[in-house]
């Protein structure tokens, strides 16, 4: 229960204007204080300063190795800097997939879409997501391609069919 508390606290928090110099004040008082080390550090994932959330989340993770949302956020900020890091090179999302697939970057072309997913980016073209599927079932992601398929309105393409028969062959 106190956990789903600080979850739900560190969301809220995006909804009103926080104090982030009193709860840093706090945690120099209270160097045990994950609580506010979270909602500190997804105030600076939302305003875009991952090096300072890094830091708290670091912090925390030294204390509690095991810490779900710490461990969720860190996924947030790797996801960020894949996206980042990728866009760099292309004006939008589908041309991305486009170039990545044209040029045989599977394993990138992956990384970027499990980034896109986890900030829960959905302006991929059906084009694309059937590309992605595909690659997903050519690495051996078999689950991954079936979800990404599921997405797509409909599922009567042979790609959907082709995937699903190597899933059952393979399971």
């Amino acid at each position: 229960m106190k956990k789903i508390i600080i979850f739900f606290l560190s969301i809220f928090c995006f909804a009103i204007d926080i104090d982030i110099q009193s709860l840093e004040q706090n945690i120099q008082k209270n160097p045990n204080d994950l609580k506010n080390r979270i909602i500190i550090a997804s105030y600076y994932i939302k305003n875009n300063n991952l090096a300072k959330a890094q830091k708290y989340l670091n912090e925390i993770l030294k204390r509690d190795h095991n810490n779900k949302y710490a461990l969720k956020l860190k996924k947030k900020i790797l996801a960020i800097y894949t996206y980042n890091e990728i866009m760099k090179n292309y004006k939008d999302i589908n041309t991305a997939f486009e170039k990545l697939y044209e040029n045989t970057k599977y394993k990138e072309m992956l990384q970027f879409y499990k980034s896109i997913d986890i900030l829960k980016e959905k302006n991929i073209t059906d084009k694309n997501k059937i590309k992605i599927a595909r690659v997903a079932m050519w690495e051996g992601e078999y689950d991954l391609s079936l979800k990404i398929l599921s997405e797509i309105k409909n599922k009567k393409t042979l790609d959907y069919y082709e995937i699903k028969a190597y899933d059952l062959y393979y399971k």
